[in-house]
C-alpha cells in the first residue's frame, strides 16, 4: 500500500493507541551512563542472518531462571534481542515517568539497530523486578505461542533499574540484508519463510514519501525480493506475509542509498518540539500526520466524532 494511502489509514489507529493511554512521548537516543555501546553505528551493518548466542549477564541470566520457574519460555533467546532490550531499558531508564509499552516504536528501533528484522514483537518493561515478576512471568505465558525469539535486557540510570523483556515473531528469516547500497544498485532480498506460507507482498518507501510494489516471489519455503535503490535516501522495504491468518506485516527495514543510516527511531513523535508540546496525545498525533501530509504536498484530515467513537470503541475491545 502507498505510503500517502497509509498516512490516511494509520491516523485513526495512532488516534486510538493515544487514547488507550498509550502517549507517543518523543525520546531520544541517549548514550546509556552504566551500559557499554553495542554497535558504533546507528544500525548494525546488516539485518537477519545468523545470530549470535544470548550472553546473559549474570543478573539477567537469574532473571529468565525465575520466568522459567513458573513455565516454558517458548521462544529462544538470542543476542540481539538481548541486546535490544538493553538499549530499549536504558533509554526508559533515562526518561522521567513511567514510559513502558507505549514506547513501541523506539523498541522496534532498538530491534533494527541491533540488526533484528521482526516487526511484531510483544514487550513487557517494568522498573520494580520484585513487584512486576509475577507479571512478567504471566505475560510470558500469554505470548508463549505468539513468539518464536526472544531477548531480555537489563539497565539503569541515575539510579533507576529496567528490566525489558521482548518477545518476536520471526516470520522471515532473511539471509544478511545490507543497511546502505550504492545509488543505481539492486539488492536480491531472501529469507526462509515459516511455515506453509501463502502470498507474500512486498512495498518500498521511496525517498519521496511514496511507494512502489515490489515482486515478491515464495518458491519452496524461500522468499526472494528485488529491491532498487534509483535515487538517494532513505528506503522502507516492507514484507508482508500470509501463514494462514491474512497478510500480516513481518519486517519493516529501512535501507539507505548514497546517504549515512540516521540514528531515530522510525516515528519520532514530538521529536520536533522535545516532547514539550502542551496536546493531548491524540491530538498531537494528528498534528505529526498533518505535518507528514503537508511535506508531501497533502491536504490537511480533519477529525470526524465518529471516527473517534470507532476509535474508543475498538481501545476498549483492545
Amino acid at each position: 500500500m502507498p505510503r500517502r494511502e497509509r498516512l490516511g489509514i494509520a491516523l485513526a489507529a495512532a488516534i486510538a493507541v493515544a487514547r488507550c493511554g498509550g502517549g507517543a512521548a518523543g525520546i531520544a537516543e541517549p548514550v546509556p551512563a552504566e551500559a557499554k555501546p553495542t554497535t558504533s553505528a546507528p544500525y548494525a551493518a546488516h539485518y537477519g542472518g545468523e545470530a549470535e548466542p544470548a550472553a546473559l549477564t549474570a543478573e539477567e541470566a537469574a532473571i529468565v531462571a525465575r520466568i522459567e520457574g513458573e513455565g516454558p519460555l517458548g521462544c529462544a533467546i538470542e543476542e540481539r534481542l538481548v541486546r535490544a532490550a538493553r538499549r530499549h531499558a536504558a533509554v526508559l531508564a533515562s526518561a522521567a515517568g513511567s514510559q513502558g509499552e507505549a514506547e513501541i516504536d523506539h523498541l522496534r528501533f532498538a530491534v533494527l539497530a541491533e540488526g533484528g528484522t521482526e516487526y511484531q514483537l510483544a514487550p513487557f518493561a517494568t522498573r520494580d523486578l520484585e513487584a512486576g515478576l509475577q507479571d512478567l512471568a504471566a505475560f510470558v505465558a500469554e505470548h508463549r505461542r505468539d513468539v518464536t525469539h526472544c531477548g531480555l535486557g537489563k539497565a539503569g540510570r541515575g539510579g533507576r533499574d529496567v528490566v525489558v523483556w521482548v518477545g518476536a515473531k520471526r516470520a522471515v528469516s532473511f539471509a544478511p540484508i545490507p543497511v546502505s547500497s550504492e545509488v543505481g544498485t539492486a539488492l536480491t532480498v531472501s529469507g526462509t519463510v515459516s511455515g506453509a506460507p501463502g502470498a507474500a507482498r512486498a512495498y518500498l518507501g521511496l525517498p519521496d514519501g511514496s511507494a512502489d510494489a515490489l515482486a515478491a516471489r515464495v518458491s519452496g519455503g524461500v522468499l526472494t525480493v528485488e529491491v532498487p535503490f534509483e535515487r538517494r535516501g532513505r528506503y522502507e522495504l516492507e514484507i508482508q506475509v500470509d501463514l494462514g491468518g491474512g497478510p500480516e506485516t513481518a519486517s519493516l527495514l529501512p535501507l539507505f542509498a548514497g546517504v549515512p543510516p540516521d540514528g531515530r527511531p522510525t516515528i519520532a513523535a514530538g521529536a520536533d518540539d522535545g516532547g514539550a508540546s502542551a496536546e493531548a496525545p491524540d491530538a498531537r498525533i494528528v498534528t505529526l500526520v498533518n505535518a507528514a501530509r503537508k511535506r508531501l504536498g497533502l491536504a490537511p484530515l480533519a477529525r470526524d466524532a465518529r471516527l473517534d467513537r470507532v476509535a474508543a470503541a475498538h481501545c476498549a475491545d483492545m
